[in-house]
C-alpha cells in the first residue's frame, strides 16, 4: 500500500523515537527507501555524518541490506576510516557477490589501505564483471606501477589506450605509464589526443612535454611551456574557488561562482557534479543566470547551463534530466534557449538544435551567438551552403569569435580545402587556445594527412 505524504513523516518519526530509545524497529520497504534516499542526499552534499547515521539505521533494522552496507562503506571511506569501510564493503558482498559496483568499491577500500596485490585482485574482478568501467582500469595501472610491476602496467596501458580512444583519463594514465617506462611517442599519442578532449587540463600538455622531452624533441617541448603556466594559473584560480565555496557551506554565491568557473573552463562532468551538490545544498537558492563583467553578458539559468554540460560531457540522460527540471521550474531567457539549442547539438539532435537557435535569431536578428549556433547545425545537417552564409554573417559582426573561425575550417575541410581550413583553425585557436572545433578540427587534418602518407 502506498504511503500518503502525512503518514510517511508520521511513520518516519515513530521510527526515529524508537531507534532513539534503542529499538531497531522493523522498516517498511518504503521507510527504508526514504531514509537511503536521504543517506544518498547527505553523502552528495558532503554531509558524511547524517549519511552514515542514515545507513546506520536501515542496517539496524535490516543487517543484510547490501545498499545500505555499501553506503555506510563509502561514507567511511570519504571519512579516512578504510578498514571499517572494507568491512562495511565485505557485508554487501555476501549478499550480492557479483555486484561490480561494490567489487570496485572493495578494491578502492584495498587500495587506500596499501594492500596492493589485493587490490589488483579486487579491480580483476570488477572488469571482469564490469568490462566498460574506465576508473577501475585506471585504478588498475596506479596498482600495478606503484606494486612495480611494469611489464603489466604497459600491457594494460597500451590496451586501455586502443580501448578507451576518447576517454581522456584512461589515455592520461596510459600515457603517464607508457612515458615512465621507455615509450615516449607511443605516450605522446596519448597525450595529444587527452589534449584534444581536455583542453583545459595542464596535465596532458605537462605530459606532452615530457614525452617530446624523453624523445629528444626539445624545441617542440620548450615552446609548450607558456601555454602549460596559462594553464596551471587558471587551475590555481579554480582551487581558489574551490576553497571559497568549501569555507561558506550557508552561502550559495561563493558555490555559484565556483560552478560558473567550472563551465568557462570546460570542465562539464565537474560542473554538472557540483550543480547536483548546490542543489541538495542550497534547495531555496536561486537558480537564475548570472551576469557577468561590465559588458552585462547574460549566463544561462543554473539548470540549463547543467543540461548544456552535461550533454557536452556525453551524459544525455543528465541533460534531459536537467532540460526537465528546467521547463518545471520556469526559467526562461535567450541565454537559456541558447544553452538548450548548444545541448540539442551536443546530443547529436541537430533538427531540434536548428529550430530553438532560429527561434533564437528571430527574436534577436543581431545575435552572433544564435547565427554560429544555427550555422552549426545546418552544417550537421548537410546544408554547407546555409551554414557558410550564417557563419560569414556572424564573422562580419563580431570577427574576433574564434567559434565562427573554428566553424568555417570544419566547413572548408568538408569542402577539401584544407589550406583554408587550416588558415581559419589558426586564426580560431589565436583568439581561443582551447577552442574544441578548432582542436577537433586540427586533429583531422593532422589524421587526413597521416592517412594519406
Amino acid at each position: 500500500m502506498i504511503l500518503t505524504q502525512a503518514a510517511r513523516v508520521a511513520s518516519a518519526a515513530l521510527v526515529a523515537l524508537l531507534l532513539a530509545a534503542g529499538c531497531a524497529a522493523p522498516l517498511s520497504s518504503e521507510q527504508k527507501e526514504d531514509i537511503l534516499q536521504q543517506a544518498d542526499a547527505d553523502l552528495l552534499a558532503g554531509r558524511i555524518d547524517a549519511a552514515e547515521r542514515g545507513f546506520s539505521r536501515v542496517l539496524d533494522s535490516d543487517p543484510n541490506d547490501a545498499r545500505a552496507s555499501a553506503g555506510a562503506g563509502l561514507a567511511r571511506m570519504r571519512d579516512g576510516r578504510s578498514a571499517e569501510a572494507l568491512e562495511a564493503f565485505d557485508a554487501a558482498l555476501r549478499e550480492a557477490p557479483d555486484d561490480p559496483h561494490y567489487l570496485f568499491l572493495r578494491a578502492r577500500a584495498l587500495a587506500s589501505l596499501g594492500r596492493l596485490d589485493e587490490a589488483i585482485e579486487a579491480t580483476d574482478r570488477t572488469l571482469a564483471r564490469d568490462p566498460a568501467n574506465a576508473a577501475a582500469v585506471i585504478m588498475l595501472m596506479n596498482l600495478l606501477v606503484d606494486a612495480d610491476r611494469a611489464e603489466p602496467a604497459i600491457d594494460v596501458a597500451r590496451e586501455a589506450a586502443r580501448q578507451w580512444p576518447a576517454d581522456a583519463g584512461v589515455l592520461l594514465k596510459a600515457g603517464q605509464v607508457l612515458v615512465s617506462t621507455g615509450a615516449p611517442l607511443e605516450a605522446l599519442a596519448c597525450f595529444e589526443t587527452a589534449r584534444r578532449l581536455r583542453p583545459w587540463d595542464p596535465d596532458p600538455l605537462e605530459g606532452s612535454v615530457e614525452s617530446l622531452r624523453r624523445a629528444g624533441r626539445t624545441e617542440e617541448a620548450r615552446a609548450l611551456i607558456p601555454r602549460l603556466r596559462e594553464l596551471a594559473e587558471k587551475t590555481f584560480r579554480l582551487e581558489g574557488l574551490r576553497r571559497d565555496a568549501a569555507n561558506a557551506e550557508a552561502t550559495p554565491g561563493p558555490s555559484r561562482a565556483y560552478i560558473e568557473e567550472l563551465h568557462a573552463q570546460g570542465r562539464f562532468e565537474d560542473a554538472v557534479r557540483e550543480t547536483r551538490v548546490f542543489l541538495a545544498q542550497f534547495p531555496d537558492a536561486s537558480l537564475e543566470g548570472t551576469i557577468e563583467g561590465p559588458g552585462g553578458i547574460v549566463r544561462p539559468g543554473l539548470l540549463m547551463q547543467a543540461a548544456e554540460a552535461a550533454a557536452r560531457a556525453g551524459d544525455a540522460d543528465a541533460s534531459r534530466e536537467f532540460m526537465g527540471l528546467a521547463a518545471a521550474a520556469g526559467v526562461a531567457s535567450q541565454a537559456d534557449d541558447l544553452a538548450l539549442g548548444r545541448a540539442h547539438a551536443a546530443l547529436g539532435d541537430h533538427p531540434s538544435a536548428a529550430e530553438v537557435f532560429a527561434q533564437c535569431l528571430e527574436r534577436s536578428p543581431d545575435d552572433v551567438d544564435a547565427m554560429l549556433g544555427l550555422g552549426r547545425a545546418r552544417l550537421a545537417l548537410g546544408q554547407v551552403d546555409a551554414a557558410r552564409a550564417l557563419i560569414d554573417r556572424a564573422l562580419a559582426t563580431d570577427p574576433s569569435r574564434a567559434t565562427g573561425h573554428a566553424l568555417l575550417g570544419l566547413l572548408l575541410i568538408e569542402r577539401g580545402d584544407r589550406k583554408g581550413a587550416e588558415a581559419s583553425l589558426r586564426r580560431a585557436l589565436a583568439r581561443d587556445a582551447d577552442d574544441p572545433d578548432a582542436l577537433r578540427g586540427m586533429g583531422l587534418l593532422e589524421e587526413r594527412a597521416r592517412a594519406e602518407g
